[in-house]
Order: C-alpha cells, then structure tokens, then sequence
C-alpha cells in the first residue's frame, strides 16, 4: 500500500477487506490509514521560477526536477498547503496547480505587468507595475479561486515581491530604480493603511515572511535582508550574492535565488550558513517554499485521573503548544466522552497560537458510576487545518457506604481504605439497610416507610418504594430490589430496580432485618436465625440457627464461598458455608457491630456504646484475620454496602 501525498498536511483513509456470505458467513475487516509525520506528510519542497518552467526540489535542494513546462514568463510563485500558483506576465494571468504541478489551469486574467505572487488561508495577493509611469502600480488581491480580483492599494510606483501574513500584505516597490530609493511597505490584509516601513533600499525585488521577521532580496547591493516584521532593526543578513532575486522562508531556513549564478541558495532564519543547493538553473527568479505549518499537542498526553470516588471532582490542567513554524487560526476546544468529564477552564477557544505560543485549559473527571472511562480532549483550527487531541481515562472507583441512624439521619461513603468519609444523602429518616450496584445506591428510610434509590454520589435521591412497613435491609441484583420489612407484617419484599411492582415473596418472619443477594439465592437475618430462599422468595428456610446465630438486628453480606453477618449481641462477627454449614465467629471484640459488606475484605459498622460519634467502620481480611478501624466519629452507623460486590 502506498502514500504518495500531493498536499501538505495530514491524510486519513480506510482500508476494507469483506466477503458478501452466502453459504460462507459474511465477514469484513477495516484498517485506518494516516499519513502525516510519521508516514511523511506532503513532504516539504521548495519552488522557482525560470524562463517558461516552474521547478521543484526537496527542502535540502535534492532531486530537482521541472514541474510546469508551460509556465510562459513567470514573475511570481507562490504556494500553500494544497496548490501551486504563479504569475504569468507574458499572457496576463495567474495560474494553479497541485504541488506537483499536475492539472494546471488558469484562475485569473486580463492583468497587466504581473510582478510577485502571495497567497494566504484565503487570498492571493500580487502586484501590477501597471504602464511603468510613476505612481500608476497597485496591489491585488483576490480569493482563492481567483474570484473577485481588485486593487487593494494604489499609488505605487514599481511595486516587486509580494508576501503576506494574517494581519499585513508587505511587497517591495524599486521606486525609479536608483540606489537607496527602494522601499518596503505594508498594509492591512484589505490594504488599508499602506505605508513605507523599510526605505532607502536599492532595488528590492522578492520578498518573504515569517512569524518574526520580514525578508527581502536586494539586487542593487547583491545582499539578503531581514527586519522586524514592523520594519524595525532593518539589516543585511547574507552578502556578496550576485543578481538575487526571489525569496522564501519556512521559519527553519532561508532561501533564495540567485539569477546570474544559476543557484538556489539556502541559510539558516538569520543568514548562518548560506549555500547554494541546487546549481545549474538558468536564470532562476522568484520561489516560494512550502509553508511552515502548526503542529499542536497537548502535555500531559495521555492523562489517568486514576481511581475516582463517585461525586468527587479530580481535576487536571493542560497545556496545548504550538510547536510547528506557523501560527494557527482561531481554535476550536471540545470534549467528548461521558459527562464525568468537563472542560472547567478554557484559555485556548478563539485563540491563534504562534509557533512556540501555548494557552492552558483545565478538564474535571467526577465519576456518577463506578468502572473506567474515557473522553477525548480535543483542539482545532481551521485555517490552518490543525489538531491536536488527547486521550483522557478515569475510573469510578469502587466505595463503601453506610447509613448513620443518629439525629442527623445520612447516607455516607468512603474509599475501600475508609478515606474521604462524607455525608452523601443529609436530611434522611431512620435510615437502615443500604445495597449498591454498577450504578446506583439504594436504602430504606424505616421512619418514612420508604426504599429510595439515589447516584452513587448521593445526587438526585428519591423514594421508588413508599407506603412500607418499617423496612430495614436492602438488597440488590442484576434486575431487582429486595428489601425486610421488619414491621407488623415482617416479610421480605421485591420490586424492580426502579421499584416497580413491589410485592411480598417471603411472610412469616421474625423480625428480618439485614438481606443479601448473590446471582441465585437471597440470605437475611431474623431473630434467633440466619435464613436463606431462591431469589423469587421460595424455599425459604433457616440455615443457620442456635448460638452464633444473631438474637438482634443484623447484617448480612454474601460473596462466592460465605455468608457473613453481625452478631451485636457477642460482639462478633461471623461467617458459614452458603448452605449454612459450619458457622464461627471470625471477628470478635466488636462494638455493637450490625452492617457487614464484602468486597475482597471484609467491613463491618460498630454502632458504638451509644455516645455521639462512637461509632466506626472496620475491615478485616475475608478470614477474619488482620481487623482494623477505618472509620471513626460515625453516629450510630448501621447497616452497610460496597460496590462492586467482591469474592
């Protein structure tokens, strides 16, 4: 497969592959295809004109070769990311063609003494020496397709080279060709303000411009010259060249012909080094060279949040540089991606960034979900065409919650490590039971005869379950809700997970309180019992009992191998086969201990001794070995819940 650009800049295509099926399955492939730095994007040349031809080579002056063989009597060149243009003043036009030359076609006529040729994102600009009386030159300009050609400034005298930027048209005017009366000048891109910023020239012909300085060739004195692109600090920068004419930079290197010698000639920005490296030309003139285009990247690229708890902000600064030899247009910042992420702060929108400019934005990641995401960080231009972007991740991070019944009835959460404890859900009525999944957080408000579902933030609660009787444990699956209602009626309910169709499928209870579910069975704890029933509420029967079974409120977690409860009588915490088989404490010494959760460890709410804030929140290994506080100055902290759901 071959790339063989015929324009600057980056290309993309699609490569497919695919059978039609029939008796076969059908099947397809794709493969997306880029050229740019990496695949040699248009590769840079330079350009110039001799009697009737316009020539090309590589930017180090290697394999020139004749491009445009009908080029007549070109008195200007000039060339952008996707075409060639140039003056012919023998006829009167102005021509373009690709960058190779190919498909060559006229796109302006009827002009007169066509001398230098510019072009722009959106112009092409020239000058017209008209009938060679004093003061009868002007300056044109029109849009790329060559519509629209008018004088933008009149009054010149023998106006020569022509460059432009975004803001300025400059060209050099040879006055009545004596030494020392040439000039260069400027105007805005209209032409408005014309006026002299660099006099008393001797014959100036081409001339260049870059993002600092302003270049021109002086045939009078045999010099190449440089300024400000004010005029200011006006200076010859190479000496001694015989007869030169056009000019052109990229920002890297300078070049320029030399008519007599034959040669195109090449320094670096402030004149170092010159050289020819292309010899043997007959009487080369104007030229143009490939322009310095953009190159944009954002730093850090690519950029983790990390582990994020839902509702918690992370956020991160960019920065976007300019690192190419050419400013930009106005840019353009998005993202997208889910709406954890966020532009929150944007200096770069309608910015154009010079080369080595930088501007900074900032991106917030707030996950509302656990598990990993991604987003893209993207900036634009379009005159220019350049973009960068940046891929940004973050993952919701897998946190803890519980309810504290006290006065100030709250959900809370933390990370696994008990960190960042904080009140998600404020203003709650006896909350009890909480369950979690991928996405949402459910719990029983007892006082308020309510299961309400909220964000894993706590953002957005509301009541999916109403008119119950004191319900206490919730529990969640892949599709339902399950939930004790340890009320006059003890029973446990189902519903769906947005709390529709909620119905009894266990009666008959003793004060249910803590529930779980696993992918086939719910487990609960009623007095004096340890129960366990299919996940539609049949078979219900009690697996564990006696001793060790929970005499009061309890909670009761469930992974692949145990169930797990709190036993707030003993002070412990214990565990039993799925089917209920050979129950012990693993965790003892507790506190009131209530909710339990499991989520590669073990964690467990001790309610405390009933003074305010003497509750905490422990983790243990699965086997009940290495306990450990992690949460302190809770506030009768009861049943709780982790997500996701661990071994």
């Amino acid at each position: 497969m071959r790339f063989a650009p015929s324009r600057a800049g980056r290309s993309t295509a699609t490569l497919r592959a695919a059978s039609k099926g029939g008796r076969r399955p059908a099947a397809a492939a794709a493969d997306a295809l880029t050229g740019g730095q990496a695949l040699g994007a248009a590769p840079g040349q330079i350009y110039w004109a001799s009697p009737g031809e316009i020539w090309a080579a590589s930017l180090d002056g290697t394999g020139p070769h004749v491009i445009v063989t009908d080029a007549n009597a070109p008195q200007g060149i000039a060339v952008d990311s996707s075409h060639l243009y140039w003056a012919d003043t023998a006829d009167g036009t102005i021509r373009e063609a690709g960058l190779n030359g190919t498909s060559p076609h006229t796109i302006i006529t009827t002009q007169r003494g066509l001398q230098g040729l510019a072009v722009t994102p959106s112009h092409i600009y020239w000058a017209n020496i008209g009938d060679g009386t004093d003061r009868t030159g002007t300056i044109w300009a029109a849009s790329l397709d060559g519509s629209n050609p008018h004088v933008i400034v009149t009054g010149q005298t023998l106006p020569a080279g022509v460059a432009a930027d975004a803001s300025h048209v400059y060209w050099a005017d040879d006055g009545d060709q004596e030494a020392g009366h040439g000039t260069i000048s400027e105007a805005g891109p209209d032409g408005a303000s014309p006026h002299a910023i660099v006099t008393g020239l001797s014959n100036p012909a081409g001339v260049a411009v870059d993002p600092s300085h302003l270049y021109w060739a002086g045939t009078g004195d045999s010099t190449l010259n440089e300024a400000g692109l004010d005029g200011t600090n006006p200076r010859a920068i190479v000496t001694g060249q015989n007869d030169p004419s056009g000019v052109a930079s990229d920002a890297s290197h300078l070049y320029w012909t030399s008519s007599v010698d034959g040669t195109v000639n090449q320094s670096g920005p402030g004149g170092t080094g010159p050289h020819p490296i292309v010899t043997g030309q007959n009487s080369p003139s104007w030229m143009a060279v490939t322009p310095a285009a953009p190159q944009l990247s954002f730093s850090p690229a690519p950029y983790d949040y990390g582990a994020t708890l839902p509702g918690q902000p992370a956020t991160q600064a960019f920065t976007l540089a300019n690192t190419g030899g050419a400013a930009t247009g106005p840019l353009t910042v998005t993202l997208t991606g889910p709406a954890a992420f966020a532009v929150t702060g944007d200096a770069c929108t309608a910015t154009s960034l010079g080369p080595g400019q930088t501007c900074s934005m900032t991106a917030r990641f707030t996950p509302a979900a656990e598990g990993a995401m991604t987003a893209t960080l993207t900036a634009a231009s379009t005159d220019p065409a350049v973009t960068a972007t940046d891929a940004l991740s973050g993952t919701g991070a897998p946190a803890m919650y519980w309810s504290n019944a006290g006065v100030a009835g709250a959900i809370w959460m933390a990370g696994l490590d008990g960190t960042s404890p904080h009140a998600i859900a404020t203003g709650q009525d006896g909350p009890a039971g909480v369950a979690a999944d991928a996405s949402h957080l459910y719990w029983a408000n007892g006082d308020d005869n309510a299961i309400v579902e909220a964000g894993l933030d706590g953002s957005s609660p509301r009541a999916i379950v109403v008119n119950q009787d004191d319900p206490f444990g919730v529990a969640v699956s892949a599709s339902h809700l399950y939930w004790s209602n340890s009320g006059e009626n003890e029973t446990i309910w189902e519903a769906g997970l947005d709390g529709s169709n909620p119905h009894a499928i266990v009666t008959g209870q003793d004060n249910p309180t803590g529930i779980a579910a696993d992918g086939s069975h719910l487990y609960w704890a009623a007095s004096d019992a340890i129960w366990e029933a299919n996940l539609d509420g049949s078979s219900p029967h009690a697996i564990v009992t006696g001793l060790l079974a929970p005499s009061l409120q309890a909670g009761v977690a469930v992974n692949a191998g145990h169930v797990y409860w709190g036993d707030a009588n003993h002070g412990a915490i214990s565990a039993a086969g799925l089917d209920g088989s050979n129950p012990h404490a693993i965790i003892t010494g507790q506190k009131v201990p209530e909710g339990v959760a499991v989520a590669g460890q073990l964690y467990w709410t001790n309610v405390g001794f009933g003074a305010a804030g003497a509750g905490t929140v422990g983790a243990a290994s699965l086997d009940g070995s290495s306990p450990r506080i992690i949460v302190t100055g809770q506030d009768v902290p009861q049943m709780m819940a982790v997500t996701p759901a661990g071994p």
